[in-house]
This record gives structure tokens, C-alpha cells and sequence, in this order.
């Protein structure tokens, strides 16, 4: 699943997502549209995420990156990679995320 993520109509996130195909999850089925993956899946398929690793890493903006951030290729930006294990037995989840932040921070708002 690819996302670009925009803050005021300014791309600020790709995210790239990569479920597995097995287990019974009919990717195509899920209907993102402003919604969670992770609600849809604890929705639909009884799939609830339990924990996550991520390595942070400041990098430069690759050209194809870059074209979809809109910004120039060789830019400072954020990747971050991240992989999620799940309540299913050997389900994991994996996501690749590039962030511009130079103009808004990345965080997380706890509940």
C-alpha cells in the first residue's frame, strides 16, 4: 500500500506498506479512505497490532523520492522503517516511511 501523506495540500510523507497476502487478508478489499489500516484490519480480520520496532535514519532524498515529495533530489529528509508484529501468529507488517520535515516535526499523540 503506497499513501502520500499532506499537511495544506503539501506532501510531507510517502509511505509504503507492505502486508502479507496470506492469512485470509484480502488487501484489495480494505477501503483506506481517510481510515486506519490498523482499524480496518482489528476490524475486519481480528488483526491487532502488539508491538513495534523502527530504525530512524536522516538520509538524502533519492530523485524518485524526492519527485513525490516535491522537493530536491539530494534534500535532508527522514526515513524511517518499521516493523510491526501482530496478535496473528507469524503476521507481521512492514512499512517504509520518507519524511520532508522541514517544515512540520514528526510525533505521535499518545492516548
Amino acid at each position: 500500500i503506497e499513501r502520500l501523506r499532506k499537511v495544506d495540500g503539501k506532501p510531507i510523507m510517502l509511505e509504503n506498506t507492505y502486508l502479507p497476502s496470506s492469512e485470509g487478508v484480502n488487501i484489495e478489499s480494505l477501503k483506506l479512505d481517510n481510515h486506519s489500516l490498523f482499524h480496518l484490519l482489528q476490524q475486519e480480520y481480528h488483526i491487532e497490532v502488539t508491538n513495534m520496532i523502527q530504525d530512524i535514519r536522516a538520509v538524502e532524498a533519492t530523485s524518485v523520492i524526492a519527485n513525490w515529495l516535491e522537493i530536491q533530489a539530494g534534500s535532508p529528509i527522514i526515513h524511517i522503517y518499521r516493523k510491526y508484529s501482530t496478535s496473528r501468529e507469524g503476521y507481521y507488517i512492514y512499512s517504509s516511511l520518507y519524511c520532508n520535515t522541514k517544515d512540520y516535526a514528526i510525533g505521535h499523540a499518545f492516548s
